[in-house]
């Protein structure tokens, strides 16, 4: 991995050129691979994004009062802000708080979040925060942080494709998706837990991801789940909650870059399109195929395991691929 320094970003985390390049190729293949998806396939892809962070107090500590939610909200609509400032209040040891994006195309979701991250960031003083702190388990007593891409696939003419079935079952577009998006999470892991210190994460005992695979609704166990409605849960109720659904890659670490995580996302449905995808029965993509690794060193080797087979991202996206072994492997 490079380890030449870039410019630090307003939260003055050091970047690496490398780092710097994969988030350009992942932005570039964001833009492409929706545009093939739709032309060749006749699918748009529709997303959000959810991270969740802590605002941290002068004295060091979270604090669930450094950030008024409401003052902070009227602030971000202001400035055409659509992101949804959120204080998890269910978490344990309150202090952690989110952005949730409004359902877009996935370029506008990453420009969103990156935006309103960099608009709170320019406000911290306003409100009283000394910083935030993006890593992903920076409190050992509380919640760990994540960074979650949801997403659901919609027709040519805007018709919703991920409809529950009367026992909960998936589509097989919807099912083929989820499996394609698995077997990239797998082939691209080192950059969902790009520090070392975002392996701890995966120690915690409440709502992180153990395993690669599917489940339906909020199993902590899973990496992927399927979320009860296809739309933003912090925008409220609509009249296709119950027979329409999004699915969520909840694998990322709140560090992780989220264009990279997003093209990660998008390479593995158009992976589940392509020729070499193995084809087998819908269950497939809700098989468990395998724990999730605990340490950096495990997640390198298997990267680098995978590469040596028929790698999805070496399929579809074989410039992400290269870019993501030189940011995020040693």
């Amino acid at each position: 991995m490079l380890d030449i320094a870039a410019p630090p970003l307003p939260d003055e985390t050091p970047r690496t050129i490398a780092e710097r390049e994969a988030e350009r190729v992942a932005m570039d293949y964001i833009r492409a691979a929706s545009a093939r998806l739709l032309q060749r396939h006749g699918l748009i892809v529709k997303t959000g994004i959810e991270l969740e962070f802590y605002p941290v107090a002068k004295n060091g500590s979270p604090s669930s009062y450094v950030l008024d939610v409401d003052d902070a909200a009227v602030d971000m609509h202001a400035v055409g802000l659509t992101c949804v400032l959120k204080h998890e209040y269910t978490t344990v040891f309150n202090g952690q708080f989110e952005f949730a994006t409004g359902v877009a195309a996935p370029l506008q979701t990453v420009h969103a979040v990156n935006r309103a991250r960099r608009w709170l960031e320019s406000r911290m003083q306003a409100y009283g925060i000394s910083r935030l702190d993006f890593s992903a388990r920076p409190f050992t007593d509380r919640n760990p942080s994540s960074l979650q891409v949801s997403f659901s696939l919609w027709s040519r003419d805007n018709k919703p494709l991920f409809r529950r079935g009367m026992d909960d079952t998936m589509p097989e577009v919807a099912s083929l998706a989820v499996s394609g998006v698995l077997d990239a999470q797998i082939a691209s892991f080192p950059a969902y837990a790009p520090a070392d210190a975002d392996y701890e994460r995966f120690d915690a005992s409440m709502w992180v991801p153990r395993h690669f695979g599917f489940n339906y609704y909020g199993n902590s166990g899973a990496s992927l789940m399927q979320a009860d409605a296809y739309q933003s849960p912090h925008q409220g109720a609509d009249t296709l909650r119950s027979k329409y659904f999004r699915v969520e890659n909840r694998l990322a670490s709140a560090s992780a870059n989220p264009a990279v995580i997003m093209a990660t996302t998008l390479a593995g449905i158009e992976w589940a399109q392509h020729d070499a995808f193995p084809v087998y029965d819908a269950a497939r993509g809700i098989k468990d195929r395998g724990r999730v690794p605990r340490m950096r060193s495990a997640a390198v080797q298997a990267f680098n395991a995978a590469a040596t087979g028929i790698n999805p991202l070496q399929q579809v996206a074989p410039m992400l691929h290269r870019a993501i072994t030189a940011a995020y492997t040693p």
